[in-house]
């Protein structure tokens, strides 16, 4: 499993058990802060009563290592992991996750009470997965592979996981690819007991920053609270004894952070970029002026068409399970640059999903107002008029409604606009349709031989009673934190970097800061009508009107186009019938159909197209099916 998992953690391999309590780890280093032997884990507490294993940081160790040497602890090393161990064992676990802020996913064993707690972060910007073998002992893992090395590992797969593929183009935690095996939700605690009973219990929820109310601030009392939490996460997310970058955009969320950084490190920041070619998708002029404004050493190299190809033929047998994002192509290649420069890069992400960055999240606000009210049989006739675009005013609507799509949906065809449009009304309760509206693709029923209904296991997204306070902007918000960003947007940049060995730092990701903005009225996040309000008014503080990019473009490439182009004869190999026949679940006819129409460029489908070629692309490489 270690072998497994050398990728992560480069630096260093060690392995422990215990046979009379009939626990086993094993770690993959990667050495960030505290390069010494005390750093190494599976590490142990001072007591003996714990041993943990923990992928990641706690960015705030520091603030409690002083109160615990008056405690009278004892510390061989400067590390985050053993200050944050010595305060559960004198804490306890509750209280020492209550005071932490990091991105972690952790296992720790605890000999008083005979049990393993495995833990992940607020947010879910580590993984961390569980599968029960088939002699009914619970394994655990970063990563999916690991699990896969073991010899009673179930394989078996999970239709309803294909289908949740298929739509989302990712597959959302609880589930995975295989019946028996499970991701940890963001802020979940699951407690194995040594008879192999398992507990799992949400230590923390976004909801729990909607239980208080704050008092109204104005906009620029909002953008003041916002800059001084940004800057704090970010100097917390400078520490390190390795050499430190940022990946730099031509956006607003990273040129905010690599402002931020630069004017803390006190060292000239490195920062990088990658270039996408061809479809207006290149940033990396913009990137380029911001960067010589905050004085940054920067770097630039560009994804091609060609590049995709290249990575396209291996992307399957690297991932752990199907992943359709295509941005997981430029993020990989942006890792593989930076690796050689440094061992930690801060980045941007998040700021889409806490400060309203995403337009179909200020659109299903607006279209809530416009028809969210209604019975759901008039929302139904409207959507049968939508489909024959036989209204007026929804046909005039068509072209705003644009923004609502998410960008890999997205066609200059008015049709299909009105088509989300129609699917959007048709919902059935109207609090789940930020959910379809996260879907990189429609319906995939029509794709599958023997379709499975798929619903999120997300609380916050399940339960009316949760969310019926909250305005329709909350709810479109929470849907993104909860469902894109952990399972989408944090999955691909957490593999990706970690294949080259790279740490990834959010700033934007510190919940304290997802506090803070979810106290935030519908007004400051969208001052003006516009998105990200609050965070382009503090990059307007730093760098020139000119240099701030009036849209939101997001990390993307040109897929429809290399599908038609450089990576057509792949497509045409991964489509074919020898190839779609050794993936039954899948309708041979209506996946070529639906090709023969993209390359007739009657419709823009590349989004489920990718999904399905990389479902057959993966199952063939792990040996589940085969390509002749």
């Amino acid at each position: 499993m270690a072998r497994g998992l050398a990728h992560r953690g480069p630096d260093e391999q060690r392995t422990w058990h215990d046979a009379a309590v009939g626990v086993g780890f094993a770690f993959r280093r990667l050495r960030v802060v505290d390069l010494s032997e005390a750093a190494a884990q599976p590490m142990h507490s001072r007591s003996g009563r714990y041993t943990i294993v923990l992928n990641g940081e706690i960015y705030n160790f520091r603030e409690w290592r002083d109160e615990l040497l008056r405690a009278g602890a004892q510390f061989r090393g400067h590390g985050d992991v053993e200050t944050f161990l010595e305060l559960i064992d004198q804490r306890g676990l509750d209280e020492a996750l209550s005071r932490c802020v990091g991105m972690f996913g952790f296992a720790l064993l605890d000999r008083e009470r005979r049990v393993v707690s495995l833990v992940r972060d607020r947010l879910g910007v580590k993984p961390l997965a569980w599968s029960r073998l088939r002699d009914g002992s619970i394994a655990f893992a970063s990563e999916l592979r690991a699990l896969c090395t073991l010899p009673g590992f179930d394989d078996s797969l999970d239709d309803a996981s294909v289908t949740a593929f298929l739509r989302f183009g990712c597959i959302p935690a609880p589930r995975t690819t295989y019946a028996a095996t499970h991701k940890l939700m963001p802020g979940e605690v699951v407690d194995v007991s040594m008879g192999g009973e398992v507990q799992a219990r949400r230590w923390w929820t976004p909801l729990a920053a909607f239980s208080t109310i704050s008092t109204p601030l104005s906009f620029k009392d909002a953008v003041d609270r916002v800059d001084h939490a940004l800057a704090a996460a970010t100097r917390d997310r400078l520490l390190a004894d390795v050499p430190l970058g940022a990946w730099l955009s031509g956006g607003v969320d990273s040129p905010l952070v690599c402002a931020m950084a630069a004017d803390r490190l006190g060292a000239p920041l490195r920062t990088f970029t990658a270039a996408i070619d061809g479809g207006g998708y290149d940033e990396s002029a913009r990137a380029m002026a911001i960067a010589s404004h905050l004085g940054t050493e920067h770097t630039s190299f560009t994804v091609t068409g060609l590049d995709a190809l290249s990575l396209a033929r291996d992307l399957p047998s690297l991932l752990d399970e199907p992943f359709g994002d295509s941005s997981t192509i430029p993020t990989l290649l942006l890792a593989r640059a930076t690796r050689p420069h440094a061992t930690v890069v801060l980045s941007g992400d998040g700021g889409d999903e806490l400060f309203a960055g995403y337009e179909r999240q200020a659109w299903y606000a607006r279209l809530s107002r416009w028809c969210g009210w209604m019975p759901h049989a008039a929302r139904t006739m409207l959507a049968a008029m939508a489909s024959a675009g036989s209204v007026p005013p929804l046909s005039w609507a068509a072209t705003p409604f644009m923004g609502l799509v998410p960008g890999e949906r997205r066609s200059s065809r008015a049709g299909d606009r009105l088509a989300i449009l129609a699917a959007a009304l048709r919902q059935p309760r109207w609090d789940q349709v930020p959910v379809m509206l996260a879907q990189t693709a429609l319906d995939p029923a029509s794709l599958l031989t023997q379709p499975r209904s798929w619903h999120p296991e997300t609380a916050e997204l399940l339960s009316l009673r949760s969310i019926a306070h909250l305005s329709p902007l909350r709810r479109a918000l929470l849907c993104d934190l909860t469902l894109g960003l952990p399972n989408d947007l944090l999955t691909k940049v957490d593999w990706a970097s970690m294949q080259c060995g790279l740490e990834v730092r959010s700033p934007l990701l510190d919940h304290r800061l997802y506090e803070l903005s979810a106290s935030l009225q519908q007004q400051a996040l969208l001052h003006g009508g516009q998105s990200k309000a609050i965070l382009r008014r503090l990059l307007g503080r730093i760098v020139p009107p000119a240099l701030i990019d009036p849209r939101k473009r997001g990390f993307g490439v040109p897929l429809a186009a290399w599908l038609r182009g450089d990576l057509r004869q792949w497509m045409d190999e991964t489509l074919g019938d020898s190839s779609l026949r050794a993936a039954p679940m899948l309708r041979a006819e209506a996946v070529q159909s639906l090709w023969r129409a993209h390359l007739d460029r009657r419709t823009d489908a590349h989004a489920t197209l990718w999904n399905a070629a990389v479902l057959v692309r993966w199952l063939a490489a792990q040996g589940h099916s085969r390509l002749d």
